[in-house]
């Protein structure tokens, strides 16, 4: 028995994050579930309506697919629509108010570090 662990972290692996949803990305960073979404359609057009056709269901679909990391994860169609309905309807947070106890002051400010408003001062 001498070749004992000697510490706990010898046992220790870390898994990588969402270990349980990950799909192996083939062509184009896509899975095998959308590679077929995307193929059966434009293989199936290009047989009865031509190669442009064809051609043109497979971009469509791949637009449509791919999910692209500088769109925070979304697909180009996805990234419109929510960008469309962000720009068109502009709400506003409410929070409540809470200060704190003993009189205190609340500052806000932006990332800058510009004071926007003040709350609770003695002024």
């Amino acid at each position: 028995m001498t070749d004992r662990i000697e510490s706990v972290d010898d046992l220790s692996y870390e898994l990588p994050l969402d270990v349980l949803h990950y799909e192996t990305r083939y062509f184009l960073g896509l899975t095998m579930n959308e590679l077929l979404i995307v193929s059966v359609p434009a293989i199936g057009l290009m047989l009865l309506a031509g190669i442009p056709a064809g051609v043109l269901t497979a971009l469509t679909g791949l637009l449509l697919a791919k999910r692209f990391e500088a769109l925070g994860g979304r697909s180009l169609p996805v990234y419109l629509v929510a960008r469309l309905r962000h720009t068109r309807r502009r709400d506003t947070v409410v929070m409540p108010l809470i200060l704190p106890s003993g009189g205190g002051e609340v500052v806000f400010t932006t990332w800058e570090g510009e004071e926007i408003m003040r709350i609770g001062s003695e002024n």
